[in-house]
């Protein structure tokens, strides 16, 4: 048979190839179309809801600082942008007490709202950008079930697929256009091109995910020191680098943003009353409230550096454990964050849930199904307690410590079997051979 084979040449190479794409091309092309419907399905039910009073506020302040200054050269940090923003957030009926903060991104965020800048109007454009975040969220899942190398069963995959959609965090941020969930996708966009060693893209998904300066800056600390414990120098130099670059260009468009970008940032620090430890507790505890947030970070920093420590220059496997691990401890240190931001940890959860998995048999099974439902109904009830008290999310100690206290525990549960071979060496060899 091998003989008559090798007889027939290429032209039955050729056949057998004509024959193979003539059953994987038109599963290709219908794909293409299905993906179209459903995200204009999508885009279409978005759009009822975008026009709405008060939705995807967080979503104003780019897209209104962007379209000006492509259409009418206005700079986004100017008083007649933000003048333009409030108009436009005031034309959303936004709670009259509430203050849409102008343009507070670095210039080069223009990159991530341009494709929205020219569409014709907000609430269409507020849809399409519902419909990016919405796909975000489940590519956030698949990578990290991908990352955490998860044999998961098809039921379970939907499963989880929902829970990363419609749990409080994510939810929450995708009512208000939240960017924080494209920074996530960004994120473990960067781990998942480190873990295939695409080390240029890494670097460029982690400077675009610095949009949001306050949810990368302590993984990219860290990510920077394991690539100099590695000498993934691609990442070392990759990341300034890139962020230098862009620095430099839209400097070009705009050659004082810098000095107005850090302006704005200061005027925050100094008004910050929300998204802090510190916040919180002074909050609850005006007392000590500060001592007890200044303790916090330092104990936070600590760990931090007792793991990254221990994680310089081992394998991905423990690097991408301690990623994991910073992020989670990202909310705590006492940089400004958000309930929204939680929506990073998502990649984390999911491998936690993993080793439970494959370590735990019936007792992960039910610890996973726990788990789910206390992250999704739990959260969900104490939120909408919260809402209901007028108080905001980010002033509640369970919702504001929850999903991080939950993800450290776990980490530190499943650490052993998490960033070891997820089989033994002799067990790999007696499979090869057998």
């Amino acid at each position: 048979m091998v003989a008559s084979f090798l007889s027939a040449g290429p032209e039955a190479y050729h056949r057998e190839s004509d024959l193979k794409n003539r059953f994987t091309l038109p599963t290709f092309i219908w794909l293409i179309p299905l993906v179209l419907i459903v995200f204009a399905g999508l885009t279409w039910v978005n759009y009822q809801y975008a026009g709405r009073e008060g939705a995807v506020e967080d979503f104003i302040p780019g897209w209104v600082g962007t379209r000006l200054f492509f259409t009418e050269g206005i700079d986004p940090y100017s008083p007649e942008a933000s003048a333009e923003i409030q108009k436009l957030a005031s034309s959303a009926s936004l709670p009259s007490e509430s203050t849409t903060p102008g343009f507070t991104y670095p210039l080069y965020a223009i990159l991530i709202f341009a494709p929205f800048a020219f569409v014709g109007t907000f609430e269409l454009a507020a849809a399409l950008w519902l419909s990016v975040l919405e796909i975000s969220l489940v590519l956030i899942c698949l990578a990290g079930v991908s990352l955490s190398r998860w044999q998961i069963k098809p039921w379970l995959l939907f499963g989880l697929i929902a829970f990363s959609i419609g749990w409080y965090p994510s939810f929450h941020a995708l009512l208000d256009g939240n960017p924080a969930i494209l920074c996530s996708l960004l994120l473990v966009g960067a781990l998942w091109a480190m873990h295939q060693e695409q080390d240029a893209l890494a670097a460029i998904l982690l400077v675009l995910a610095s949009i949001m300066p306050s949810m990368v800056i302590v993984l990219v600390l860290f990510i920077i020191l394991w690539a100099i414990s590695t000498k993934r120098s691609t990442l070392v130099w990759g990341i300034p680098g890139i962020l230098v670059l862009l620095v430099a260009a839209t400097s070009l468009l705009i050659p004082q943003w810098v000095i107005e970008y850090v302006r704005i940032i200061l005027q925050q620090v100094g008004q910050i009353e929300v998204g802090t430890p510190r916040a919180l507790f002074m909050y609850w505890i005006p007392g000590i409230g500060k001592q007890l947030g200044w303790l916090l970070t330092f104990f936070s920093g600590f760990m931090l550096i007792w793991e990254w420590r221990q994680a310089a220059g081992m394998n991905f496997r423990w690097f991408l454990w301690a990623a994991y691990f910073s992020l989670a401890f990202s909310g705590l240190i006492g940089i400004p964050t958000s309930v929204e931001n939680q929506a990073a940890l998502i990649p984390a959860v999911i491998l936690v849930l993993a080793v439970w998995d494959e370590r735990w048999g019936t007792l992960g099974h039910w610890l996973i199904a726990s788990s789910l439902i206390l992250l999704s109904v739990g959260l969900w009830w104490l939120g909408l307690v919260v809402e209901s008290q007028g108080i905001s999310p980010d002033l509640s100690p369970l919702l504001f410590f929850a999903v991080p206290v939950f993800t450290i525990i776990g980490l530190y549960w499943v650490r052993w079997w998490a960033i070891r071979a997820s089989r033994l060496p002799l067990q790999e060899i007696t499979e090869r051979l057998g």
